[in-house]
């Protein structure tokens, strides 16, 4: 028997007390980790802090000591695509890290140093599994994703990045939940809310809570 039907990561205090505040029953363990009840389903909402290095740890952590039908990695990403604006909620289906390599760009793929085709990457990236797809995923627009470790400003990067790998949208800890998803051989999704169009750098001109309103109110369908 598992001992809860769903783990939700965050990676940011806002995203946390948005989603937790969606539930109606909740109990918090700690300042990271509450109890929440979705009609008869037992979710564990966890929160990291911003960053592949801090969502590995908590999450791996969490791993160690529970078992969950599906995991979720949750919160806002900024968007590539005019037609992908601020509140659209997705389904990331595939993700990768672009920026961990060599300063001229090569990743650790085109550097040799890691086989782009080894599991969990296919052609360097990491496909999602959802395992039983709940209805509520399916009707999500489904997009492709890139983990960065710095917030893309510049015109330059954007450039690069879309001629490069054509993503849809960029998250800081995506890649890294799958990796970890995948290698533990879970069932995983990854579900996002965009927040801003990449490279404006004002985050005044970000829509951050009403984008985590739609977030939470899409994951309760999800998880019904």
């Amino acid at each position: 028997m598992r001992d809860y039907n769903f783990l939700i990561v965050t990676t940011s205090k806002l995203e946390y007390q948005f989603i937790q505040q969606t539930f109606q029953e909740t109990k918090s363990l700690d300042s990271r980790r509450t109890v929440c009840y979705n009609g008869s389903r037992k979710i564990l909402l966890l929160r990291s802090d911003p960053g592949i290095f801090s969502l590995s740890y908590y999450f791996t952590k969490e791993l160690l000591k529970n078992e969950f039908d599906l995991v979720i990695n949750a919160g806002i990403c900024g968007s590539f695509k005019n037609d992908l604006g601020t509140g659209e909620v997705v389904r990331v289906v595939s993700d990768r890290f672009v920026d961990i390599g060599r300063e001229d760009g090569k990743n650790l793929f085109e550097m040799g140093l890691m086989d782009e085709n080894e599991f969990p990457f296919i052609a360097g990236e990491i496909n999602d599994n959802p395992g039983v797809l709940y209805e509520g995923i399916k009707r999500l627009p489904k997009v492709r994703a890139i983990t960065v470790n710095r917030v893309t400003q510049s015109k330059e990067n954007f450039v690069y990045f879309c001629t490069k790998y054509k993503p849809d949208i960029e998250t800081m800890e995506g890649a890294a939940f799958f990796f970890i998803a995948a290698l533990e051989k879970l069932n995983y999704i990854q579900v996002r809310v965009v927040s801003n169009m990449v490279g404006i750098d004002d985050r005044s001109g970000w829509e951050i809570e009403n984008a985590l309103s739609l977030l939470s109110k899409e994951l309760k369908i999800i998880l019904a």
